[in-house]
């Protein structure tokens, strides 16, 4: 673990690495082995999202300034002034888009354990609703856009309460449900704000998630500035049809699945 890392965590509030633990907490069935190498991806981004929470420092060589323009942190780069880079060029796009009827195929046969799981992660959770439409989120520093991975909401009544990320893996679909935490009622509170809006999802430095709606508004899952305020109409910049998604349209649409309170087929430990 380098010097950057150490001082990151020393840095960081007990209370807000709780915080960061709680949010998106997943924990599978050991049966449910197409996530396994997407449990290890969330794990991840969990952990480096405690690592954005710190504000870094310009490091220095010899007990001077940094010659370089910016420094790597981690793996997100940062200009002098401490704040993260964010590239400048257009949009792209990487792997194959996972088409509908390859979510209804895999939803349809997975509902009852995705709903199971996220039920068990959900006390008081009724009716669980699985979306048949999602996003797929743009990485900010090289402003692409990973048409592998689908990220699909799932709900009870009009309450978020977590998600399936679908992704590509060695020439198959697998899937991997999150759940738990207070993060789920930020985002939310967030789609409340914005009923009748395309949201664009991205990802800022190291996968910590930031939403933009079309009036230029940059929602995060905490409150604070957030590495997006100084870039100029952003939602055109960043907004496109893979990375776009509207929650009272998914509804209205009824574009989702229903796997009804009492049916289950698994009881987590």
């Amino acid at each position: 673990m380098n010097d950057f890392i150490v001082k990151g965590i020393d840095g960081i509030d007990d209370s807000l690495i709780e915080e960061a633990m709680n949010y998106k907490r997943t924990r599978k069935p050991i049966y449910i082995a197409a996530g396994a190498v997407a449990a290890i991806a969330v794990f991840s981004a969990v952990m480096l999202n405690i690592l954005r929470i710190t504000e870094p420092t310009v490091p220095t060589v010899d007990g001077g300034a940094q010659t370089d323009d910016s420094y790597s942190g981690g793996g997100t780069n940062y200009g002098e002034d401490g704040k993260i880079i964010l590239s400048d060029a257009k949009v792209s796009f990487t792997g194959t888009a996972i088409t509908a009827e390859e979510i209804r195929e895999i939803i349809e046969r997975e509902k009852v354990t995705i709903a199971s799981f996220i039920r068990h992660e959900t006390p008081g959770a009724g009716d669980i609703n699985i979306s048949l439409v999602g996003y797929s989120h743009l990485q900010t520093d090289n402003n692409t856009i990973s048409l592998d991975f689908v990220t699909l909401p799932v709900f009870t009544e009009d309450r978020l309460i977590g998600e399936v990320t679908l992704f590509r893996y060695d020439g198959e679909i697998h899937y991997s449900p999150a759940a738990g935490g207070p993060g789920w009622e930020v985002k939310t509170g967030i789609f409340d704000q914005n009923p009748d809006s395309e949201l664009a999802f991205v990802y800022v430095g190291q996968l910590s998630e930031y939403m933009i709606a079309p009036d230029n508004t940059v929602y995060g899952m905490w409150e604070g500035e957030s590495p997006l305020d100084d870039v100029p109409d952003c939602y055109t910049k960043y907004a496109t049809e893979y990375n776009t998604f509207s929650f009272n349209k998914m509804i209205a649409d009824k574009n989702y699945v229903t796997v009804p309170a009492d049916v289950s087929n698994i009881t987590l430990q």
